[in-house]
């Protein structure tokens, strides 16, 4: 069955070292981020544990903190006495659920009880989406919208139009941040018609100018920049980059189908989202499988991290 992947277990039968949570966007579902799941699995030969968010399925339109809250809940319940550090793949809004989580999860330079390791987000609205293509369009709407809250919160959020986003910047959510071993981002360089790539990667440079500067790794899909951590900036890009990054720009394969190619459908490829349920009809028009080369990257350099900081004494 479609849903047999997402972990929900008993985790005290697992033997795992390493715990990676892993955060569903907008109207999404555990199982999307499902083949990085396994790979993480399959990378780390059986020492991670991918706990796969169940908690907003179907709740994400009441708001960035009321999804942020109820993932803490859920990793605060699970429970594994073998674990001993964390890591957080955030997708699209789940990039700013798993943000906002952290506030409740840290406590003395540990989430959740773990040392964390890696937080990584793919396609996340960190700056909002004030400037994506369909924004011009839901802006008119949102102040009709506004009364009916449960529908319009989330929208409303990203969209800056509450303070939400803004509040993410104090030292409250970014102090967990800071405390991850290390930081990574991906964006599409182009084709992503719901996140623009200057939110994504909270960056003023363009995508293809982006991608022809930054350094070449594993996959040719993919090129990174690393930002060292300085801590002297002020601003909302300045205070997320002074924590130290890995940005990765994301060029995907052009479909060959040419009017598949025109669609911007770069959004859900970067994660090679699985479509559940009666959604997978859509997988031969997203293809989201020619995302999967660069989970397979992404999985290699979480458990490497999440490698470091064990042998580093994590917990």
């Amino acid at each position: 069955m479609w849903w047999s992947w997402v972990a929900i277990v008993d985790a005290t039968s697992l033997v795992a070292e390493h715990l990676v949570v892993t955060v569903h966007g907008l109207s999404g579902f555990a199982t999307d981020l499902g083949y990085v799941g396994r790979r993480l699995e399959a990378e780390s030969d059986g020492r991670v544990v991918v706990l796969a968010c169940t908690c907003n399925e179907g709740r994400t339109t009441d708001g960035l903190a009321a999804g942020g809250r109820r993932v803490a809940d859920e990793v605060s319940r699970f429970e594994a006495p073998s674990l001993r550090t964390i890591s957080f793949l955030g997708n699209s809004l789940g990039g700013l659920y798993a943000r906002y989580a952290l506030a409740h999860l840290f406590d003395g330079n540990l989430v959740a009880g773990l040392v964390p390791a890696a937080f990584v987000t793919t396609a996340a609205p960190h700056l909002g989406v004030t400037d994506a293509t369909y924004a011009p369009l839901l802006a008119p709407l949102a102040p009709l919208l506004a009364p009916i809250d449960a529908v319009s919160r989330s929208v409303r959020d990203v969209m800056r139009q509450t303070t939400v986003v803004r509040d993410m910047y104090d030292n409250r959510f970014l102090d967990p941040l800071r405390a991850f071993r290390a930081r990574r981002a991906y964006a599409a360089v182009d084709g992503d018609f719901m996140v623009p790539f200057r939110s994504a990667l909270f960056t003023e440079t363009a995508g293809q100018t982006f991608f022809a500067e930054a350094k070449p790794t594993n996959t040719s899909l993919v090129r990174c920049l690393d930002i060292p951590s300085r801590g002297t900036g002020c601003g909302e890009l300045a205070a997320l980059d002074d924590l130290g990054w890995s940005k990765c720009a994301v060029s995907l394969p052009p479909d060959a189908n040419p009017l598949l190619a025109a669609l911007p459908l770069a959004h859900n490829k970067v994660v090679a989202l699985e479509r559940a349920g009666v959604k997978r009809l859509a997988t031969p028009f997203e293809r989201t499988d020619v995302g999967r080369p660069v989970m397979d990257d992404l999985a290699r350099w979480i458990w490497h991290t999440a490698s470091a900081t064990l042998r580093d004494g994590g917990g």
